[in-house]
């Protein structure tokens, strides 16, 4: 099994967001035996719950983030990773500074969404912004993901 980590500032917002989309598709496409999901944060405080706008957002499309406590990136040890996916090109650099070894398997999620490492979005931090904020980083999220995982079902099948 392959595994993925999400990585932003706080680990509240965008990357429990993110682990809980792609976890979601990869179970809907049948390839969640292949592929699982963890989300981390940079500068994260450990324990916190997942923001309530952030919830809100994912329940709005059926998703929940039962139980979900941030973690420091710091907590994992990022070798058991296959993949580490930064919000930013940022937290990219920042994850890349303090961790030389894994640069061979980080991208920012635009990149890896798309096969593309000569793009450059970032997934903007919708902390303490409005619910329409939310709603914009959840579509942001699930175009990027749902663009990985039809690539990733495509390479089970192969």
């Amino acid at each position: 099994m392959q595994k993925i980590l999400f990585v932003c500032a706080g680990n509240t917002c965008r990357s429990p967001m993110a682990e809980a989309i792609f976890n979601r598709y990869a179970h809907m496409e049948g390839i969640s035996q292949h592929y699982h999901a963890s989300s981390a944060g940079l500068f994260a405080y450990e324990g916190q719950k997942a923001s309530v706008e952030a919830i809100r957002a994912l329940q709005r499309h059926g998703m929940d983030l039962p139980g979900h406590e941030s973690k420091n990136i710091s907590a994992y040890n990022l070798d058991e990773f296959d993949l580490i996916i930064a919000m930013t090109e940022q937290i990219l650099s920042d994850i890349m500074l303090e961790n030389p070894t894994q640069a061979d398997k980080l991208r920012t999620l635009c990149q890896w969404g798309f096969d593309d490492d000569s793009l450059s979005l970032d997934i903007s931090d919708p902390f303490g912004g409005s619910e329409s904020e939310y709603e914009r980083v959840f579509e942001d999220l699930d175009y990027f993901l749902g663009s990985a995982v039809a690539r990733l079902k495509r390479e089970v099948e192969y």
